[in-house]
């Protein structure tokens, strides 16, 4: 119905408000009802991927450095599964869409910087592949490849001359890269 539809509107910007205020606590519930309320609409998955995936970069950073740390490292694993669960399901929902590669190649990365880079890249190349002209992408490879060993740096994984590289279709595609 148009008050059921006009309802789920309101709340989904309440939503994506706190998310993009940072207030990933307040966001989050929100999201996840959403997502099963309306499971056939991406947009509240796609969100709460995103809120999850933002979450877990907060603990990566220090968000939880007043906590001890066995407080600390159980949030952090609590944190990735959900990410994880919730960007599988996107993937399941959307395929292999640029953004949930991408996402999921940040959660990688984000959940434990050694051992994480390779998988992380492995998601980041194949978001790359399905968008290659999306500079979010290649500044995501480039930016891991920084923080690589040497050795690594120059393996397949994350090729310096084409992260580092642009053309005329990068900056065509500056567009915004996670559309609704």
């Amino acid at each position: 119905s148009p008050e059921e539809s006009e309802r789920v509107v309101r709340r989904m910007n309440v939503a994506v408000g706190h998310l993009e205020n940072e207030e990933f606590a307040k966001a989050e519930p929100l999201l996840e009802e959403l997502a099963k309320e309306v499971p056939d609409k991406i947009a509240p998955l796609r969100n709460l991927a995103i809120c999850r995936v933002l979450m877990v970069r907060d603990l990566a950073l220090g968000a939880g450095a007043r906590t001890a740390p066995q407080d600390w490292d159980e949030a952090m694993r609590g944190a990735v599964g959900k990410a994880r669960a919730t960007i599988d399901g996107l993937i399941d929902a959307e395929g292999d869409s640029a953004v949930a590669l991408w996402l999921r190649g940040k959660v990688e990365l984000l959940a434990s910087p050694e051992s994480g880079l390779a998988a992380g890249a492995v998601y980041l190349e194949r978001a790359a592949a399905r968008e290659p002209g999306n500079v979010v992408v290649r500044w995501e490879l480039y930016d891991a490849s920084r923080y690589a060993p040497p050795a690594r740096s120059r393996s397949r994984s994350v090729p310096r001359n084409w992260c580092t590289s642009p053309t005329s279709r990068d900056f065509a595609a500056m567009s915004p890269t996670l559309p609704a």
